[in-house]
């Protein structure tokens, strides 16, 4: 489709759908005006939701295949908008907890510098139980790369932004800290009040104040467990970016060269967002934090200068990521050849 017509159908997206929104807000808001029931107008401004959500959410589709497949082409990438990465692929990169409910598109694949790669737009949610029911809750949503190192590795490595914990949407230490900051002010709150005052059995509100902190302890402590011990690296600059995992120390700083180290602070000043990263096998997994990639904005004009960006972004940020890959080669290579000089 031309680019101007995919313009013409922004702008008659953006006014119908706007006008199915309008409509929907104008409803309640004049019930309570006139001081009638707002139960009907609100499950009518219900009903006018989902159509404009359907005419976004098309045009968007359309928008996608429309132009971000040729760019992938002209790259040399093969692109999917239905495919992405399978459950079982998202968790295999060691990244991601598992979760309630999963999501992937705009599957990528090709190859960098040699380097074969796939990468996906995922979503993972847990399930939230309230009062009220229950409901999906994301605790990410971003790009999972995958590129295919020319060597194996031993063990696994695995990289979280500082303070982060190990994975993805895990209880965090600032998490924790935080928390027991709120339990402790309720603490000194519940402490405070005069005993004249206390009505009722007390004991139970501290019972519960102790087992709040009890319970986030634990789940703590059961996520440090495991194989995988925290590797203090010398770079502070990669130490002020990244927590260090790894099953076996001195091969984790030895994968971890200075070299890879400052490969992947790069990577991580480019994006401007937070990155995790594992090395199992022969894959190295990077999971970078942030909205989709290709999601056009209805708000913004479809120009030719919006699609170069568009390709430009999508290259460099390979290119960028292939950097990290191509230094763990050129170390493996070092440690190859160093390797056959003592034995020559």
């Amino acid at each position: 489709m031309p680019l101007e017509a995919l313009e013409a159908e922004r702008r008659r997206t953006l006014l119908l759908a706007g006008g199915f929104l309008l409509l929907a807000v104008s409803l309640p808001v004049g019930a309570l005006r006139l001081g009638l029931d707002p139960g009907l107008p609100l499950f009518l401004a219900g009903l006018l939701y989902l159509p404009a959500h359907l005419l976004v959410r098309g045009f968007k589709a359309r928008v996608k295949r429309a132009l971000v497949g040729p760019v992938a082409e002209a790259l040399g990438f093969r692109y999917s908008p239905e495919g992405g990465f399978s459950r079982e692929e998202a968790l295999a990169s060691g990244l991601f907890p598992s979760p309630d409910r999963y999501e992937a598109e705009d599957l990528v694949e090709g190859e960098v510098g040699g380097i074969p790669f796939a990468s996906s737009d995922v979503a993972l949610y847990r399930k939230v139980r309230t009062k009220n029911g229950s409901h999906y809750q994301r605790f990410f949503g971003g790009t999972l790369y995958r590129f295919r190192l020319p060597f194996p590795v031993e063990g696994e490595v695995r990289l979280a932004p500082q303070g982060r914990g190990k994975g993805v949407g895990g209880l965090t230490g600032r998490t924790l800290l935080l928390l027991y900051g709120f339990i402790a002010f309720f603490a000194l709150f519940a402490a405070l009040v005069p005993a004249e005052n206390r009505d009722g059995p007390w004991w139970v509100i501290y019972a519960v104040l102790a087992l709040s902190a009890l319970l986030p302890l634990l789940f703590w402590l059961r996520s440090q467990r495991g194989e995988l011990k925290r590797v203090a690296l010398e770079s502070p600059e990669f130490e002020r970016l990244f927590d260090a995992y790894g099953e076996d120390q001195v091969g984790a700083r030895k994968l971890l060269t200075p070299a890879v180290q400052e490969a992947l602070v790069r990577f991580r000043r480019y994006l401007g967002k937070p990155l995790w990263a594992a090395v199992k096998g022969d894959a190295l997994w990077l999971a970078v934090e942030g909205k989709d990639r290709f999601e056009p904005s209805l708000f913004r004009p479809l120009t030719p200068g919006l699609v170069a960006a568009l390709a430009h972004r999508a290259r460099r940020e390979l290119l960028e990521a292939g950097r990290v890959v191509e230094a763990f080669r050129l170390e493996e290579a070092k440690r190859k050849y160093r390797g056959l000089s003592l034995e020559g």
